[in-house]
């Protein structure tokens, strides 16, 4: 795989993530792409790949991954071709420099960046899920699902695809606790402490409704996220 100007960074992470998606799309009949799982989780596995492992130097004061600091990290000795990952080998790289303070990676940094790659890979700029066959990919009007909160377009500006993520944790929380804790409401209550300041820093609308019922079709979908 080549690489950008900064090694493995986000020139690079980007189209590989989209290769990614369209094959899960083509190969995966349980695919799901959910506000949590798709915006947030999945996006954040990529983003975070870059923003913690690279080596932030004198010379590279934005970070540089390279492939031996990342093979580091991982744990992964060997060749292109030939590698070989061990348990336990995961190690810190030496004369490796992590950010400097000041230049920390927060939920707001993680906000932008999330829709820059939204911005990089418009296609995947949707909620949906495959129907139980592989390439029955479908969409959800995101209108729909949030009551006219959010829509395509809308989840390109500010903070709103990690707004409408987390949001979507906060509505979905007590189908998906119900059954596993016995006391729902207070680990819905501890859920809220923990998702309302995230919710405030990003300056979220608040959304109107999470309608699950537009959800049904997809085999993969579960809690909705």
């Amino acid at each position: 795989m080549p690489q950008g100007p900064n090694g493995y960074d986000l020139t690079v992470m980007h189209p590989f993530r989209g290769a990614r998606y369209k094959d899960s799309v083509a190969t995966n009949g349980r695919y799901w792409a959910g506000p949590l799982t798709h915006f947030a989780i999945n996006t954040a596995t990529y983003l975070f790949t870059y923003h913690f492992f690279a080596n932030y130097s004198t010379e590279y004061p934005d970070g540089f991954l390279s492939e031996q600091t990342l093979k580091s990290f991982e744990g992964v000795s060997g060749e292109r071709g030939s590698f070989k990952w061990k348990h336990g080998a995961e190690r810190i790289p030496e004369n490796w420099y992590r950010r400097q303070p000041g230049n920390d990676y927060g939920i707001l940094n993680f906000a932008l960046d999330a829709v820059g790659a939204l911005q990089a890979l418009p296609y995947m700029a949707v909620i949906g899920g495959n129907t139980g066959e592989p390439n029955t990919f479908t969409g959800v009007n995101i209108a729909d699902l949030t009551g006219g909160v959010f829509n395509a377009a809308t989840l390109l500006e500010g903070n709103n695809a990690m707004c409408f993520a987390f949001q979507a944790v906060h509505s979905a929380a007590p189908d998906i606790l119900k059954g596993l804790l016995g006391n729902v409401v207070l680990a819905v209550s501890k859920l809220t402490d923990a998702l309302d300041p995230i919710l405030a820093q990003l300056g979220c609308p608040q959304m109107a409704k999470y309608d699950k019922s537009l959800l049904a079709k997809f085999p993969g979908a579960g809690a909705g996220l």
